[in-house]
């Protein structure tokens, strides 16, 4: 865990045996970083943090608004426009990069995600 100055939890990470990791962001403007295995990333009541993707079926539960981002390496996609939306069941999005390596945006429609969610580079 991360904690603040003033000793209030700022990020929760937890490793599973398997690598897989469960982040929770519980402040503004972080930076959340999973590895390369299928992690999971809740916002919480976080605003303006970044996930940073590195490969993987990676899950992201709680992305509000555009302030919210998403980091996508070039390897995986060079723009919004790269992307492939996939509704799946009756909330969630899946964006698909290759057979081992995916996005899935829980609880949110297609049409909640606009380019300003993500960053390449």
């Amino acid at each position: 865990m991360r904690y603040d100055s003033d000793h209030h939890v700022v990020v929760s990470d937890t490793t599973n045996a398997d690598g897989t990791h469960v982040v929770l962001a519980y402040a503004d403007r972080l930076l959340l970083d999973g590895g390369v295995k299928n992690d999971t990333f809740y916002f919480g009541n976080s605003q303006a943090s970044v996930i940073n993707y590195e490969g993987g079926n990676d899950t992201v539960v709680g992305i509000q608004g555009t302030a919210d981002r998403v980091f996508i390496p070039n390897e995986y996609a060079q723009s919004y426009g790269d992307l492939h939306f996939e509704k799946v069941g009756n909330d969630d999005v899946l964006v698909r990069f290759d057979s081992n390596d995916s996005l899935l945006f829980r609880h949110v429609q297609i049409s909640a995600l606009t380019a300003e969610h993500f960053l390449f580079g």
